[in-house]
C-alpha cells in the first residue's frame, strides 16, 4: 500500500464496517481454537497501523511487523501494550514467528508477487501446532481500481489459495469465502466504478464512511458471518460458497 492508503486506513479501521466486521469474525475464529492465552504469543505478517492486531489479540502476547516506518510508529504510538517493528522482506524472518501459537497474514499474499514462496517460508519457520490464520480478496470478476490503488496482484478463488500451501505439513481447518451477505452489493459498485472509470471512494479505493445507522447495519451483517465460520470448522466445509474475501485457517503438522 503507499501512504495515502496507510494514512486511511488508519483513519477508519476502528469504526468503519469492513474493518470492525472483520475484526469480530476473526476475533471469533481465534477464540475457537481454544489456545490457552495465558503467555501465548501472537504474530502478525503486515500488521499495518496496528488496529486489527489490537482488536483480536485478547490476552495474546502481541507482535507485529510491517515494511512501513510510519505505519509501524503510527501502531506504536496506539497500542504501547503490543509490539510493533519495521521488517522488509528479504530480512531473516523475525523469531517472534517461531515462537507463536497464533500467525496473521491478513490481506497479505495479494501483495505479493511471489506469495507462494513466502508463505512457504512462513510455514517452515512456524513451530509445530501453531496455527496459521489467513485472508484474501476473492472474485476477479470484481478487480477494480480498488485494487489497483490497494497494490494487489491478484484476487483468488479456493483453489488458487489452496495451492499456495500445497505440498506443505499443514491441516487445513477452515477454506471459505466470508463477506459473502454483501457480496451482490460489493459486486455491483466495483463493476459500476469499472465502467465510471474511478473508484467510490478515498485515495484510489471504494472506501468510505458511510452514515452511521447503515454502517451500524453494515457491521451487524458482516460480522453475523462468525457463527457459520467458526461452526464450519468443526465441519471441514465451507460456510460460504461465494464472497468479497476468502478466509483459511491452517494447523502446523507435529
Amino acid at each position: 500500500m503507499q501512504r495515502e492508503q496507510f494514512e486511511l486506513h488508519a483513519a477508519l479501521e476502528s469504526r468503519h464496517w469492513w474493518f470492525v466486521g472483520r475484526q469480530r469474525v476473526l476475533r471469533a475464529i481465534v477464540e475457537r481454537l481454544g489456545v490457552p492465552v495465558a503467555g501465548a504469543e501472537m504474530f502478525e505478517f503486515g500488521c499495518g497501523t496496528g488496529g486489527t492486531l489490537a482488536a483480536i489479540g485478547g490476552g495474546y502476547r502481541c507482535a507485529g511487523v510491517d515494511p512501513d516506518e510510519a505505519g509501524i510508529a503510527a501502531a506504536q504510538q496506539r497500542f504501547p501494550e503490543h509490539s510493533f517493528t519495521v521488517w522488509q522482506p528479504g530480512e531473516p524472518l523475525p523469531a517472534a514467528l517461531g515462537r507463536a501459537e497464533v500467525v496473521l497474514m491478513l490481506d497479505v499474499l495479494e501483495h505479493i508477487e511471489r506469495s507462494r514462496e513466502a508463505l512457504g517460508a512462513v510455514i517452515m519457520a512456524m513451530k509445530p501446532g501453531a496455527h496459521l490464520l489467513i485472508t484474501v480478496p476473492a472474485d476477479m470478476s470484481i478487480w477494480s481500481g480498488h485494487d489497483e490503488h490497494f497494490g494487489h496482484y491478484r484476487r483468488y478463488d479456493a483453489e488458487m489459495l489452496r495451492w499456495e500451501w500445497s505440498g506443505r505439513p499443514v491441516e487445513v481447518r477452515l477454506l471459505s469465502h466470508f463477506n459473502a451477505l454483501l457480496h451482490p452489493v460489493v459486486s455491483a459498485i466495483r463493476r459500476l466504478n469499472r465502467l465510471r472509470g474511478r473508484s467510490s471512494g478515498a485515495a484510489g479505493t471504494d472506501l468510505s464512511m458511510p452514515p452511521e445507522a447503515a454502517n451500524g447495519l453494515l457491521t451487524r451483517l458482516f460480522a453475523g458471518e462468525r457463527r457459520a465460520l467458526v461452526a464450519a470448522i468443526d465441519t471441514g466445509e465451507p460456510a460460504y460458497a461465494r464472497g468479497v474475501s476468502l478466509v483459511a485457517l491452517l494447523r502446523k503438522n507435529p
